[in-house]
């Protein structure tokens, strides 16, 4: 089962087109569009309510569209939940593969994580803010709020984060010590 749908995982995946698989046909782009509509939608919902708050009729006001529609896209509230977190995490991971891994100056890349890093929250501030405030221990450990489906995303990244330092190390830019 998927745990964003409920699903099988046969029938979870997500349309190719938002893998970078080939391009889809019409339909497909607009089933694409309100999936991205939709979950656009409940990130402001949920900044504005909360997780706990926010309604799936709320969400559906928002992103107007029928109740039902939400349900045909997302099994539930946890899982739409589910699906704005990892939306921003893999927004978050295609800027970094994009800005960051192909700086080849390590200094210069940890600059750019910098500017990323505070771009994309202040992108996100409301949301990030809602879940700091709502999720027990996401202050001290943000990790630990990441959703299952977003652990290996987020193990990539840091994996990344090490090679960029591990990089200015043997370079000689950084000081040795363990990334």
């Amino acid at each position: 089962m998927d745990a964003r749908t409920d699903l099988p995982d046969s029938e979870a995946k997500r349309p190719a087109a938002e893998d970078g698989a080939a391009p889809c046909g019409r339909r497909e782009r607009e089933r694409l569009r309100h999936r991205r509509e939709i979950v656009e939608a409940a990130e402001r919902v949920f900044v504005r309510k909360g997780s706990q708050g926010a309604t799936v009729e709320e969400i559906a006001q928002e992103a107007e569209f029928a109740v039902g529609t939400i349900y045909n896209f997302f099994a539930s509230k946890d899982v739409l939940f589910t699906e704005v977190i990892l939306r921003i995490a893999e927004n978050f991971f295609e800027a970094f593969q994009n800005e960051v891994l192909e700086t080849p100056d390590p200094v210069a890349a940890v600059r750019a994580l910098v500017e990323l890093r505070l771009r994309h929250f202040e992108q996100h501030r409301g949301f990030f803010r809602m879940v700091f405030d709502n999720v027990a221990c996401s202050r001290m450990d943000p990790a630990r709020t990441l959703p299952d489906v977003c652990r290996p995303l987020f193990d990539r990244y840091l994996d990344s984060v090490k090679g960029i330092f591990a990089r200015g190390i043997a370079a000689g830019r950084f000081e040795p010590a363990d990334p």
